[in-house]
């Protein structure tokens, strides 16, 4: 994806920038690592040698990969100009390098800048991610990725809006078990990776005649990021190519960036519903029943 383009996808959807212009850079010397540390959070800083001309708080930069492709947009949100000597250990936490420690950071630095010295002014930069470029693999779970979903189904924050706010663990053996029925209850489960996030979670769906019965389910580093949006449209057209004419979600009623996510693919709410405990935690006394056909989907 060149700049210009991640850029277009960007303001489509974030108006409010339609008319801010961008520098374009890549990270000198690891650009897939930094690239990636910046995508997982660890990364809002960067300095660069002061050559006499700063950016300035506002300015926005699309990051390149390693062989140029845009992958992500970012915007600063504090600039100084500061001797190395002077860097804090506060500033070396957020470049994120190394084990984050400024003597760390130091000799990173000093090896990469090999001209530096201890009153040489830096540029130091911090910065928000704004938006970046999902490269997803969504692909039907199988063995290897038994402990990914082991992870994620432990995770009690993952899990507090199924009832289980300390999650829900089980071992490799049980998994596996579980993973060899699926097909017995006419269900597909799909492992969602991302290139620089990782593992992110999970997607599913189960048929009972012509409805499908949906599942995503994310990690919080994978959440907010539009991963959500993308896995449950993947697992829609599976169900609906599998023959499903109605698709179907019960969130808990106050769960609702769920709720949102549904209604922005189309989930229309359908009935409120007091659920049966079965030993679960239950966060709330109702869930809604929401519906979507088929024909609105591919509208």
């Amino acid at each position: 994806m060149t700049p210009a383009q991640l850029w277009k996808e960007f303001i489509i959807k974030n108006p409010a920038y339609k008319t801010r212009t961008y520098d374009v850079f890549t990270f000198g010397d690891k650009p897939e690592e930094l690239l990636r540390l910046v995508l997982c959070g660890e990364k809002t800083a960067t300095s660069c040698i002061y050559r006499g001309q700063s950016d300035q708080v506002g300015d926005i930069s699309i990051i390149l990969d390693a062989v140029g492709n845009a992958q992500a947009i970012i915007e600063n949100t504090k600039v100084s100009i500061v001797p190395f000597h002077e860097v804090k250990a506060e500033f070396a936490h957020k470049e994120g390098e190394g084990n984050k420690t400024l003597s760390a950071w130091r000799k990173i630095h000093q090896a990469f800048w090999k001209e530096i010295t201890p009153e040489t002014l830096l540029e130091c930069e911090e910065f928000k991610l704004l938006y970046h470029n999902l490269n997803l693999d969504i692909h039907e779970t199988g063995l290897s990725d038994l402990k990914n979903v082991q992870t994620l189904w432990a995770n009690g924050n993952v899990m507090y809006f199924v009832g289980f706010p300390k999650g829900l663990h089980k071992t490799m053996a049980q998994l596996r078990d579980w993973l060899t029925k699926l097909p017995a209850r006419n269900a597909k489960h799909y492992s969602i990776y991302e290139k620089y996030l990782g593992y992110c979670g999970e997607t599913a769906y189960r048929l009972e005649n012509d409805m499908a019965i949906m599942d995503i389910k994310l990690l919080p580093i994978a959440q907010g990021r539009g991963i959500g949006e993308r896995a449950l449209k993947f697992s829609l057209e599976q169900a609906f190519q599998a023959g499903a004419k109605y698709a179907q979600v019960t969130p808990f009623e106050i769960n609702d960036k769920s709720i949102h996510l549904y209604k922005k693919l189309g989930f229309r709410k359908n009935r409120r519903i007091q659920p049966t405990a079965n030993n679960l935690v239950l966060p709330c006394d109702h869930v809604l029943e929401m519906l979507l056909k088929k024909q609105d989907f591919f509208e």
